[in-house]
């Protein structure tokens, strides 16, 4: 570094190989930078004019602080700040400025005094640094939404959130390493694009194929006919792009869940319109199959997405697929057809097939429409065995077969 300038300037060089009681370098300069007073170029220049001014000054005192609004607390303790040139162009400094107070006694020498330089008393009564409140954490919706898409988009782990930048080995103890790493900075949008967009639903009814939806107002709406299971599942997408999904912010989501995306990463979360009369399922939801209900998605400034069940309005409801699988077929399809032989032969809604197995046990369930998430299985009980006359549960996503044995 240089002092002076031009011609007269002292040039100076200083290395440091390694203090033993010194930080590594990518430490310090983190604490070093961690109180820095951020501050827009537009906002430093006026404060830069007033350290200009102080060239070939005398009987002057700095105010760049004062007029800039800087505030007086933000000082560093550690740092010597100009407090005064007097008429001879002798430059003064205190150590933290006028945030600290009086230097202490026991450093004060002769010539201080014989000299008359001026001390910290001469520039002001000492303040008393305010007590910090502690700011009571809340945060808005918006916040709120942000959280919630940033970890579905990138994840909320550490390593999501951070990025490694250096590694440092301690020269005298080289088991000891330290890692430095750094925010990753990454942009959250909550807002829409502005752009002219379509939006699809895709649901269980149709085997999660893609069906447009209707755009009134600026709310997008679509209606489904409530099937067999009396329940549906689905999620959105932005312009038919399957990279640009819209979920929810968790599985088998209420309306009340948050709307995210669109997301091409994350888990891949569905709302779940579920009509069975159950504790958990608002009274004015309930339905049977053929009932419709209206889906409603916007996007004003923050995601919403409803459903409301539409009074008097009944549909035909088409019949499921059903499907044999298990560990006997490697858990591949097979489809089973309506049973119209036997004594089975005049009652509605029985499916049978026929499959080649080994002579080893075979374990089986049934699943819906291709769908695993319909799956209809036994219930499993703790120390009970599982025959054909189990309680039958599903469709769901539960787990559990059926076991014949001794073929």
């Amino acid at each position: 570094f240089t002092y002076g300038s031009g011609c007269a300037a002292s040039m100076y060089q200083m290395r440091v190989d390694d203090v033993p009681f010194f930080d590594p370098y990518e430490i310090w300069k983190l604490q070093f930078y961690r109180n820095a007073i951020k501050v827009t170029p537009e906002e430093s220049v006026p404060l830069h004019h007033y350290y200009v001014q102080t060239w070939m000054k005398f009987d002057y005192f700095p105010q760049g602080r004062r007029s800039c609004k800087v505030s007086l607390w933000k000082y560093e303790e550690d740092v010597y700040y100009l407090m005064q040139i007097d008429k001879f162009g002798r430059r003064f400094y205190h150590r933290g400025g006028m945030s600290t107070g009086p230097m202490d006694p026991s450093l004060k020498l002769p010539v201080d005094k014989a000299e008359e330089r001026p001390t910290r008393e001469s520039w002001g009564p000492v303040l008393v640094r305010p007590e910090e409140k502690q700011k009571a954490i809340t945060s808005s919706k918006e916040e709120r939404f942000k959280e919630i898409e940033y970890a579905m988009a990138f994840g909320d782990t550490e390593e999501a959130r951070f990025e490694e930048i250096s590694e440092v080995t301690d020269r005298y103890n080289p088991n000891q390493k330290v890692t430095i790493r750094k925010p990753i900075e990454r942009e959250i949008t909550l807002e829409p694009d502005g752009d002219s967009h379509s939006y699809q639903i895709l649901g269980t009814w149709s085997g999660r194929s893609p069906e447009e939806m209707s755009c009134e107002d600026g709310a997008w709406s679509f209606e489904i006919t409530l099937g067999e299971n009396r329940w549906e599942s689905f999620y959105l997408t932005q312009d038919n792009d399957s990279e640009k999904r819209i979920v929810p912010n968790v599985s088998k989501a209420s309306k009340e869940a948050v709307p995210v995306g669109p997301l091409s990463t994350g888990p891949k979360h569905e709302w779940l319109l579920d009509c069975r009369a159950r504790v958990n399922v608002p009274e004015e939801q309930v339905g049977l199959p053929g009932d419709k209900y209206r889906v409603t998605f916007r996007w004003d400034k923050l995601k919403e997405i409803s459903w409301e069940k539409l009074d008097a309005e009944r549909a035909e409801v088409s019949q499921g697929k059903y499907y044999l699988t298990g560990p006997f077929n490697e858990w591949n399809l097979v489809e089973m057809h309506v049973d119209t032989t036997g004594p089975r032969r005049r009652r509605k809604g029985w499916f049978s097939t026929e499959v080649q197995v080994s002579t080893l046990a075979m374990e089986f369930c049934v699943v819906r429409n291709e769908d695993f998430t319909q799956t209809i299985h036994p219930e499993v009980l703790p120390g009970q065995k599982v025959t054909q006359h189990s309680a039958i549960c599903g469709p769901d996503d539960g787990e559990g077969t059926w076991k014949i044995e001794d073929l």
